[in-house]
């Protein structure tokens, strides 16, 4: 079957519509499903073999060179078999690699680049760096009291095993210059739950081991990326607006009678109109005039909203039918 090439144009032989054009506006309407081709299982597994002892590391290439970096790496991993680094974008590269012992080796390994540590995954065929969020961070882990017999560092990176991926003991530990505690880098999820104390397994029996974090990053738990903390989360701001912008506030008859409770006293001839309650509304409720004289007992709004609300409409107007006129 004849292959046909498309042209810088966009046009393809035997067919006049441009790329941008395959979708007319009348398909617009169409479900995607009406587009659908399908890969063979082979030619995917024999692609997905070929990357199969890849890794994605990430550094910040904003402030790094790409090709600074890759020189860096080549010098340190210095390797005999071939990889080939290949930029995916947001800081995102695969690392190429041909046998698993490389891999290995790589993954590892503690790599430093102009003062950035370089942070390493294992390969995924749907990795997208544009959709991924991260919700990992390197730490600096201290170990508070750790018993000098283990500050070794295959003792350590094996202790730092139970809080992520360790990646390095700090000097000093190594040195035994500071004995109160020992520092490991530990690569951790912060989306997942960080423990104060370990529990601590060998020949000689088990014990309890503190854990310290002192400069924890920033982490959102609503977005579950690291960069930001929650009260600072821009989507967690905007999905609050939005769910109370359609809502209107609950009417409260309890705070409506408190605030009657606290007007004034009623000095002169007035209107009296009752709150509207729950057995109450502004169809049954009649406007009251009611004069006072000195000395005598005056309705208040408190108690007109008492006496609707019990159902006591004639007792009120009986009340203030009865009380004495007064004199010119």
């Amino acid at each position: 079957m004849s292959k046909s090439r498309g042209n810088k144009s966009g046009d393809f032989s035997g067919s006049t519509a441009k790329s941008d054009e395959i979708l007319k506006p009348d398909d617009l309407n169409r479900s995607f499903s009406d587009f659908v081709t399908f890969i063979p299982d082979e030619d995917i597994d024999e692609s997905l073999e070929e990357w199969k002892y890849s890794l994605i590391g990430r550094l910040d290439l904003v402030k790094l060179k790409f090709w600074v970096a890759e020189s860096s790496l080549r010098r340190q991993w210095k390797t005999s078999s071939k990889f080939q680094l290949i930029r995916i974008g947001k800081g995102y590269f695969i690392i190429k690699l041909e046998n698993e012992l490389y891999m290995n080796l790589i993954w590892n390994g503690d790599w430093e680049v102009e003062s950035q540590y370089l942070k390493l995954r294992k390969w995924e065929p749907n990795f997208n760096p544009e959709t991924h969020k991260t919700s990992t961070a390197y730490i600096c882990v201290q170990l508070p009291g750790i018993s000098i017999k283990y500050c070794k560092e295959k003792i350590l990176m094996n202790i730092g095993k139970a809080l992520g991926r360790p990646v390095k003991v700090d000097e000093t530990t190594l040195k035994k210059e500071a004995r109160y505690y020992a520092n490991i880098l530990v690569e951790m999820d912060l989306a997942k739950q960080i423990p104060s104390k370990i529990c601590v397994k060998s020949k000689y029996g088990i014990f309890g081991q503190a854990v310290n974090i002192p400069n924890r990053p920033k982490f959102c738990y609503h977005c579950k990326i690291v960069g930001h903390y929650t009260g600072e989360c821009r989507n967690k701001s905007r999905e609050q607006e939005s769910s109370s912008s359609g809502a209107f506030p609950a009417l409260s008859v309890e705070k409506l009678l408190r605030e009657d409770a606290a007007a004034p006293a009623i000095n002169n001839t007035s209107t009296i109109i009752p709150p509207i309650s729950r057995q109450a509304s502004s169809e049954n409720v009649p406007k009251v005039k009611q004069n006072t004289i000195h000395g005598s007992t005056i309705t208040t709004r408190q108690q007109t909203a008492n006496l609707v609300i019990n159902g006591g409409k004639r007792e009120f107007l009986r009340r203030n039918s009865s009380q004495p006129q007064s004199s010119k």
